[in-house]
């Protein structure tokens, strides 16, 4: 294996620590997210950052990233109101059954993603189902 692969089993304990966290942060919705936009979270492994990013079509989206040192960002939230979507961004050595890859990172993670309705709803649904890893 290679060194900084991320394994689904870590993904998964990765996506537990970030429910914690925006709990704890009484990030609930789409509305609290975007009201703590440039704020980040100590987290297990790293950081819960919350950013306003460009995204397609010239619009923007409001992201939550745990990134950790000398992995990346192994989840990343994107939420676009102007578009009406929610996506989840995930990299990690397998394939995750629902995502769609994109991209391998320098160590060979398989970068991918889901793309679901605008709700926060469904992005709690997907971290959920990340967490069971």
């Amino acid at each position: 294996m290679v060194k900084n692969r991320i394994t689904p089993e870590y993904l998964g304990e990765i996506a537990k620590d970030m429910l914690r966290v925006l709990e704890e942060e009484g990030i609930v919705s789409i509305n609290t997210l975007e009201k703590k936009l440039g704020q980040s979270f100590d987290a297990k492994e790293g950081k819960i950052k919350l950013e306003s990013r460009p995204s397609e079509l010239d619009t923007w989206a409001s992201t939550a990233s745990y990134v950790i040192q000398g992995k990346g960002i192994p989840i990343e939230v994107r939420m676009n109101s102007r578009l009406e979507y929610s996506m989840v961004i995930v990299k990690t050595e397998k394939k995750i059954e629902g995502y769609n890859p994109f991209f391998y990172d320098p160590r060979g993670n398989i970068i991918q993603h889901k793309k679901t309705d605008f709700s926060w709803e469904k992005i709690r649904e997907e971290l959920l189902y990340l967490a069971q890893f």
